[in-house]
């Protein structure tokens, strides 16, 4: 017999359904377990044909993630903003009206300043570059521009190790 402390207890979040939306083009591979076979098979997402939207389990989306590399983690489907937590649990994903939020700021050292609060995910700046070219001010274009090519500058010359680290990423050790 259940005890009333023991159904006041909540069940283990594993079997929690989540969905998921692509809010970006392209796509994604995830793991999820087939309820026939109790194997995981891969599905697609993708951000511009096929399915936008994913019903997992919490265990599930745990999984995927644990499946990522350590030096990877900037690339988790489920952390950088290329999804966005529909239903289920909390909310994880940075929705484009969060994002629009930031063109609200009239004041360019305030909204400069603001935009570090972003942190190191790139996407999230390159789906906030999106939005500012359509409605943002040329100012903030700009300066979302240039934070893009000072962060995540896309070909030209890299740096050397020894300047990565310099500057202390630590990238590895030097092979003489």
């Amino acid at each position: 017999m259940v005890t009333a402390t023991e159904s006041a207890m909540a069940p283990e979040d594993s079997e929690t359904q989540e969905t998921w939306e692509m809010v970006v083009p392209g796509g994604v591979r995830v793991w999820k377990r087939s309820r026939r076979t109790g194997e995981y098979e891969t599905v697609r997402m993708h951000g511009t044909k096929g399915p936008k939207k994913l019903r997992i389990s919490k265990d599930e989306r745990l999984y995927n993630q644990e499946l990522i590399p350590e030096e990877s983690k900037k690339n988790d489907p489920f952390e950088n903003g290329s999804m966005v937590l529909l239903a289920g649990g909390k909310r994880i994903g940075v929705t484009d009206a969060d994002l629009e939020e930031y063109l609200q700021i009239g004041d360019i050292e305030v909204f400069t300043e603001a935009l570090q609060s972003i942190g190191d995910k790139e996407l999230l700046v390159r789906r906030l570059y999106r939005i500012a070219e359509k409605q943002g001010t040329m100012a903030q274009v700009e300066t979302i521009r240039e934070l893009l090519d000072a962060r995540y500058r896309v070909g030209g010359t890299q740096p050397t190790v020894e300047e990565m680290m310099a500057e202390g990423d630590n990238k590895g050790e030097l092979i003489s």
